[in-house]
């Protein structure tokens, strides 16, 4: 899948604009891996952070690597709303 939204109304969220026009890459995972995957990368010492989308049902964990490039692992759930 492939998602793509405008982020221009967004200053100082997201990455450096001088240096990329990336956002973030996503992953899907199953709903059944989210909460193991949340506590397998916590316990690595990995931020992270957690949304609900609930316009599509999505649940995601945001995570960033030492260079600030952000990754999503998102997941349907339909009682997410």
């Amino acid at each position: 899948m492939l998602a793509l939204f405008d982020r221009s109304d967004r200053p100082g969220d997201g990455p450096d604009r001088k240096r990329t026009s990336l956002d973030h890459i996503a992953f899907a995972i199953s709903l059944s891996d989210y909460e193991a995957e949340k506590a397998r990368l916590e316990s690595h010492g990995v931020e992270v952070q957690t949304s609900e989308h609930t316009w599509v049902h999505w649940r995601s964990l945001y995570v960033r690597d030492p260079e600030g490039n952000q990754v999503e692992l998102v997941c349907y759930d339909d009682s997410a709303d």
